[in-house]
């Protein structure tokens, strides 16, 4: 880049006809990765190091963990979570969350659900669902875009999300149900504990533990997180989850697609190992559900036909309601209900009462068009930010720690986009929280081009002789 930039002013000739030593970019000190200017205000550092522990909280379900093993409920959430939004308010950091167009769109969506509550076929049972929204999952978005101002506290906002990607891996290991029977994996606890739902999870955060094992200096770490994804992905294929292969495939085309040509050749020689060691372990049945994706053969897979059924079941009553109720949807969590009070299936039962089993379209049938387009421009909008914040960094060889941090979030949305096509996941923390770290790695990335830039030509003019006629000033315009 240095070169590229001596060039760009004064030809390699002109320099060594004017006496002065030819420079190269080895021979540049590159600036650090953190940003120059960190936050001085210290209630503003205290208050990010609550939300980093709210993010742990949110993304590793620590605190059902401990509910389970201590017997009580320790209320971790909220003893950090009052914390971040009292500091939120007083350091503007909501407002500062506004400078990414995520933060309008997905905050648009909890106003449309507002919106819609009144009108819902139920609405006891869509209150409280707009009203969790608002109060735990929303405000993820704004710890993230609102607190973390600097490259170095994205990297520490990476961290968190990677630290709970360990455990909910260890989770997997120690929560296992065992009931005869169960030979899914699933945990025992917490809002993810379905298989299912347990697998798309591991699909957004596993690719920040690869970022943690990419970006550490220390060998054992480095191993240690390899092994993690690993496991990870072995855990993937215990829950059976046919819609989390389908997002695991998408990881690995993505990764082909965008990644570097070393990282497209990593993938290519160690990609295979670990998916073998994880497959290795997979049981036959499981294999067999993983694989089934046709209702014809009814043999040892009945029950992964008859879901199938179901989920084209489910399929065919989100695209009736929606078509039905286009503007203001069924209400905010009323799709099984609904659907299990006016339909008649075979023997004259009432219904399925089966939830949408499609993200997309449980916000389209629940909140109506205008809720599905809000939901689909909060994931659209925030790929947009890191997109863009990517190609910068391509195109710059100082910032490759900016350029796999942000693709290490493009993997695990990818992953994760697919897979809640097969979920329920229309009001869950996770995409307002992807679209936090989109603003904010998007801003701080903006800044630290420019305080890079700023070093690096600092760094060329501080090699330039002086006198003789020669003035920085005129080296450069020479």
């Amino acid at each position: 880049m240095i070169d590229s930039c001596i060039h760009a002013k004064a030809g390699a000739a002109d320099w060594r006809r004017a006496g002065l030593p030819e420079i190269s970019a080895r021979a540049m000190p590159l600036a650090s990765p953190a940003a120059k200017s960190e936050p001085s205000d210290p209630f503003r550092s205290i208050t990010f190091a609550f939300g980093l522990g709210l993010l742990v909280i949110r993304f590793s379900m620590l605190n059902q963990m401990l509910h389970v093993m201590l017997h009580f409920n320790p209320l971790l959430m909220y003893v950090f979570q009052i914390p971040v939004l009292i500091g939120l308010l007083l350091s503007g950091g909501i407002w500062r969350s506004f400078r990414g167009r995520p933060a309008y769109y997905w905050t648009a969506y909890g106003l449309w659900m507002a919106a819609v509550s009144p009108f819902s076929t139920w609405r006891s049972g869509s209150l409280p669902i707009t009203w969790g929204y608002w109060k735990v999952e929303l405000p993820v978005l704004f710890v993230i875009a609102g607190l973390a101002l600097t490259w170095r506290a994205c990297r520490m906002v990476m961290h968190a999300i990677a630290w709970s990607g360990l455990i909910s891996v260890a989770a997997g290991h120690f929560f296992r149900n065992q009931s005869p029977g169960s030979e899914r994996l699933e945990i025992t606890f917490g809002t993810v504990a379905n298989a299912n739902d347990y697998a798309c999870v591991l699909l957004l955060m596993l690719p920040f533990v690869l970022w943690l094992a990419l970006s550490s200096k220390v060998i054992v770490v480095r191993v240690a997180m390899y092994a993690a994804v690993t496991a990870g992905i072995y855990m993937i294929l215990s829950t059976g989850s046919r819609g989390a292969v389908l997002g695991l495939l998408a990881e690995i085309l993505f990764f082909l697609y965008r990644g570097t040509t070393r990282q497209r050749m990593a993938l290519l020689m160690l990609g295979p190992l670990a998916v073998g060691v994880a497959v290795a372990g997979i049981s036959g049945h499981l294999m067999g559900r993983i694989l089934s994706f046709s209702t014809v053969d009814r043999g040892s897979q009945s029950e992964a036909a008859e879901s199938l059924e179901l989920r084209q079941y489910a399929l065919r009553k989100t695209i009736e309601y929606t078509i039905a109720n286009p503007i203001f949807g069924l209400g905010p969590g009323q799709f099984s209900t609904y659907e299990g009070t006016h339909n008649t299936t075979v023997g004259g039962r009432r219904g399925t009462w089966l939830d949408a089993h499609n993200s997309y379209l449980q916000a389209s049938s629940e909140c109506g068009i205008p809720g599905l387009l809000f939901f689909l421009a909060g994931f659209l909008s925030s790929g947009h930010l890191l997109s863009m914040t990517y190609r910068k960094a391509c195109r710059r060889p100082d910032c490759g720690d900016i350029r796999a941090a942000v693709f290490a979030v493009m993997l695990g949305m990818t992953g994760f986009c697919v897979a809640i096509a097969f979920l329920n996941f229309a009001y869950f923390f996770y995409g307002p929280a992807l679209g936090g770290l989109a603003i904010a790695m998007s801003s701080a990335a903006e800044h630290e081009f420019e305080t890079r830039s700023a070093e690096a030509g600092q760094a060329v003019a501080s090699v330039l002789p002086t006198g003789a006629g020669w003035s920085r000033g005129q080296a450069w315009t020479a």
